[in-house]
């Protein structure tokens, strides 16, 4: 996994979907899901940078991602969203 400077094929497609099956977690949380193998999650299984990618089996706390701010820009003025499509 990582990124590709080619074709856009579906396989390139995620969806994000709310983990709220879990009360350890609170509802901040996402399992990230691939279009094409749909019981395929992205996961992080160790602490090396390495150490992530998909896993199709049960779900489990390594497949949980919560979304936050890189940084915050110091002229928030700006605010500007839109639909993000990797086409």
């Amino acid at each position: 996994m990582g990124a590709y400077d080619g074709q856009y094929v579906n396989d390139q497609l995620w969806s994000f979907a709310k983990s709220i099956d879990n009360p350890e977690f609170d509802n901040d949380y996402y399992r990230i899901y691939n279009h094409d193998y749909p019981t395929h999650k992205m996961a992080k299984w160790g602490k090396d940078n390495g150490a992530w990618g998909t896993y199709g089996g049960a779900e489990g706390n390594d497949q949980l991602w919560r979304l936050v701010p890189r940084y915050e820009a110091e002229d928030q003025a700006y605010h500007y969203t839109c639909p993000i499509d990797n086409r």
